[in-house]
């Protein structure tokens, strides 16, 4: 099982969904197990909206860099596509 930070926001998604299954199907053994599985499944969460929030403000970031490159050059093709 890989470490949940080294997990890709897919590979969070698939184990968090085979998290879910489980614990929905009731193939857990042990009290124990469940409150385990629970848990793991908070963390991949948790590095699911960290990993959703570093992609929002990648995007921002780029955006607004676009946004001041259209005002700085007074370009009116800011996104660098033919025909926009």
């Amino acid at each position: 099982m890989k470490a949940i930070e080294e997990l890709s926001y897919e590979e969070a998604i698939q184990e968090l969904l085979q998290v879910v299954e489980t614990l929905e199907q009731g193939n857990v053994i042990s009290l124990e197990e469940v409150v385990q599985l629970y848990e793991r499944g908070q963390k991949i969460l948790l590095r699911c909206k960290r990993l959703l929030n570093q992609a929002e403000l990648t995007v921002k970031q780029i955006s607004e860099g676009e946004t001041q490159r259209f005002e700085a050059t007074g370009e009116e093709n800011a996104g660098g596509f033919a025909g926009e």
